[in-house]
């Protein structure tokens, strides 16, 4: 509460302040209001906290009648400061990824840096794609971590590319970036601004931009999946080094809708057969 009275006097620093003396006292406050107040004080992205918002609400925490006016009015009025490189390091810390970056980080100490070779990252699709299966005969490495978003990509970019210096990023997002309330628009900003992130790391590798899939499980927000994939395929145009493929058709019947046979039990991941097509697809332009 102290951080709010804050943002309402328009004092980002004691805000900031606030928010982590909350976290330290309280991890669980941390891990249930932390993204919300990063978006506001860190991201300073007004739909980013509205998504925030939409979550606490389905928890039966509503605090739109709170907080909506107060952070509009706030993003509007307070200078924009960026996040030192301490505050960038506790805010990648206190993030849920962080235990996946620390893997990554770990696997890169044990081994070689891979000079050339393809990366893929992203959510869960990339996270369950056995490369080393379909793609037996090319130096792939898995960099995918499961629920993420664009916006993860984003801040966790250095520790995704870490040491390596790949020929080729394979990235694969928005399904989570649109199932937790961004719109196609946001989405498309969001992949655009993550791609350039990679690209500062990795400045000479091609990367290859995968359309959000369809499924069963999230298909009444296919038609927002479909908007997206649109707006980064038109931007992608205009970008040297720089590949959008749509493979949402290979897993699509003849009545449109996604094939059971292509997905798990859940109706969301791949199975088997849907990865056997997406890599056959993909390969040639590996």
């Amino acid at each position: 509460m102290l951080a709010v009275i804050h943002i309402a006097r328009n004092q980002t620093d004691e805000a900031l302040q606030a928010l982590r003396t909350a976290i330290t006292e309280d991890p669980g406050y941390g891990e249930q209001f932390g993204p919300l107040f990063r978006a506001i004080l860190e991201e300073r992205n007004l739909e980013r906290a509205k998504v925030e918002m939409n979550k606490l609400k389905a928890q039966g925490i509503d605090l739109y009648p709170l907080m909506q006016s107060l952070v509009e009015a706030y993003l509007k009025t307070s200078p924009e400061t960026p996040p030192s490189e301490g505050e960038t390091t506790m805010i990648k810390q206190e993030n849920h990824y962080w235990k996946d970056m620390q893997r990554f980080m770990s696997e890169d100490s044990a081994s070689a840096p891979m000079e050339g070779g393809i990366l893929f990252t992203g959510s869960s699709t990339t996270r369950l794609w056995d490369l080393k299966k379909f793609f037996p005969d090319l130096p792939v490495l898995n960099r995918g971590f499961g629920g993420s978003a664009f916006s993860d990509v984003i801040l966790f970019a250095d520790e995704i590319v870490g040491p390596h210096n790949p020929d080729t990023i394979v990235l694969y997002s928005g399904d989570n970036d649109i199932a937790h309330g961004k719109s196609a628009e946001q989405t498309a900003s969001d992949c655009m601004a993550a791609v350039d992130r990679l690209r500062i790391r990795a400045p000479q590798s091609r990367i290859i931009v995968l359309g959000t899939k369809p499924s069963e499980s999230r298909w009444n927000l296919y038609p927002v999946m479909e908007h997206s994939n649109a707006l980064i395929a038109e931007q992608v145009k205009s970008r040297e080094n720089m590949v959008f493929l749509d493979l949402a058709h290979l897993l699509l019947g003849k009545d449109g809708r996604p094939l059971p046979e292509c997905f798990l039990e859940d109706k969301l991941h791949m199975n088997e057969e849907g990865y056997r097509r997406w890599s056959e697809a993909l390969k040639p332009l590996l």
